[in-house]
């Protein structure tokens, strides 16, 4: 019997010592076909190959601090995308939520590190700024109705933070304020969210959420 419960468990050890390789090795593997294939179709359709690789700051000889706080807000929204994606994996406590938090901070990071709203989506798809801007604003008044109506209502204060700063952002951006002033709103307003749902996320881990 010993022999045998042994046996069972040296066979599990064996499954989660597989386990440990095998998600990274798929992951690095995804990763370099992934951007490899984006080179690949870049160099055909005749762009700088150097331009996607390269540091900004080497290939463009600009000041290493170029576009540093645009970074910080970007690095921002990546953590709490980071943070409430893997919370939503690993628990079913307010998974819903933290899924669609998710996918919109890493929405709002791709769309500030690559100008979508501004450039991409209008150009090709034919959508104004105005309209992405308001789908959102849908979406993040729906996660403030989300959790004000669930279990994170005790939390709804800390969520008015981030989404009056952002607010006060969009607004400066729509009157036409100084670029200063809706930026810094903007990293304020991205800085503010992380820590709100990287808190949530903590607390959701910990069964206190």
């Amino acid at each position: 019997m010993f022999t045998r419960d042994s046996e069972i468990q040296g066979g599990a050890d064996v499954k989660r010592q597989g386990g440990r390789w095998r998600t990274p090795a798929v992951a690095a593997l995804a990763v370099l076909i992934a951007t490899a294939a984006i080179v690949g179709l870049a160099d055909r359709a005749g762009y700088d190959v150097s331009a996607l690789i390269r540091d900004a700051a080497a290939e463009f000889d600009v000041p290493i601090s170029a576009g540093s706080v645009s970074f910080i807000g970007v690095v921002m929204l990546l953590l709490t995308s980071g943070a409430a994606a893997v919370t939503a994996m690993a628990t079913r406590t307010n998974r819903a939520v933290l899924a669609a938090v998710g996918l919109l901070s890493l929405m709002l990071a791709l769309d500030d590190q690559f100008m979508l709203h501004e450039r991409i989506i209008k150009r090709y798809f034919g959508i104004e700024e105005e309209v992405v801007m308001a789908v959102y604003a849908l979406w993040a008044t729906g996660l403030l109705i989300a959790v004000w109506r669930g279990r994170l209502k005790p939390w709804v204060s800390g969520l008015l933070v981030p989404a009056g700063v952002m607010a006060l952002s969009v607004t400066a951006d729509q009157v036409g304020t100084s670029y200063v002033i809706e930026d810094l709103l903007k990293v304020t307003g991205f800085g503010a969210w992380a820590a709100f749902w990287v808190s949530v996320s903590r607390a959701t881990l910990q069964g206190h959420a």
